[in-house]
């Protein structure tokens, strides 16, 4: 959660760390929070919409700290939290440790966009990576042009959809920087469409997927398209007929 821009010109440089929410001061200047902050705002006409809240590294998610900026977050009317890390343990541990967490606890809350992982294997070691599957959160890989990159974590019970994972001047890759395209589309939907709720958001995204011909090994079988996603959305958001809705996106010819 780097947010504040100094340099206009650079998309991550001059950032610095600002722990709004009442966390304790944490150190360092961590560059792979910059890059995931830059690229989660970009100089786009949308983005600059989306406002970003610094909540700290990731170990602040997990409920020994998470107390500290909760209500505060949910008071200041954020929908979206972009999570690019994780803590390597197994699934009961996960379980375990996330039980009454809000990610499990309030799934009308938030949206949760977490990182897949770069291991290139479908047996994820992350948390909250192994809580795949819940309907308020996205778990992200990459992609290269049409395919899986190949060290992107993938599998149908393993990721939700794929994003460019390449930072934009080329000096990185990760699925940490796929993951906050996804959370910037994210906050664009909720922003545009109040009435949605985290799981009818993550549809819109996993439906809109551009699927190629050789269809990819994740849930949705494709790779993040915002226009589909946002022509989704506001069908879900005015209760229109999704099939056909899906219908008139995909079916055309």
């Amino acid at each position: 959660g780097w947010s504040a821009v100094n340099k206009l010109d650079d998309y991550w440089e001059g950032r610095f760390n600002l722990n709004a929410f009442g966390l304790p001061e944490l150190g360092g200047n961590s560059q792979h929070a910059n890059k995931t902050a830059g690229v989660l705002v970009s100089n786009t006409i949308d983005d600059m919409s989306v406002g970003v809240i610094p909540l700290g590294i990731s170990s602040c998610i997990f409920p020994e700290r998470f107390s500290n900026f909760w209500d505060n977050f949910k008071k200041s009317g954020s929908r979206v939290i972009n999570l690019s890390a994780s803590e390597e343990m197994d699934s009961e541990s996960c379980n375990k440790k996330l039980n009454k967490h809000p990610i499990i606890q309030e799934p009308l809350e938030t949206l949760w966009v977490v990182a897949a992982g770069n291991q290139g294997h479908s047996n994820p070691r992350g948390c909250p990576q192994h809580l795949v599957g819940l309907p308020n959160l996205i778990i992200v890989g990459a992609n290269v042009d049409k395919h899986m990159h190949p060290k992107s974590n993938f599998g149908e019970d393993v990721v939700d959809i794929v994003a460019p994972g390449e930072l934009p001047n080329g000096e990185g890759w990760g699925t940490s920087f796929a993951t906050p395209r996804v959370s910037r589309l994210a906050a664009l939907l909720f922003k545009k469409y109040p009435n949605l709720t985290p799981a009818q958001v993550k549809k819109s995204i996993l439906l809109g997927a551009d699927i190629p011909s050789t269809p990819l090994p994740v849930l949705s079988k494709g790779i993040l398209n915002e226009e589909n996603a946002k022509e989704i959305a506001g069908a879900i958001s005015r209760s229109e007929n999704l099939p056909d809705k899906l219908k008139s996106l995909f079916c055309k010819w």
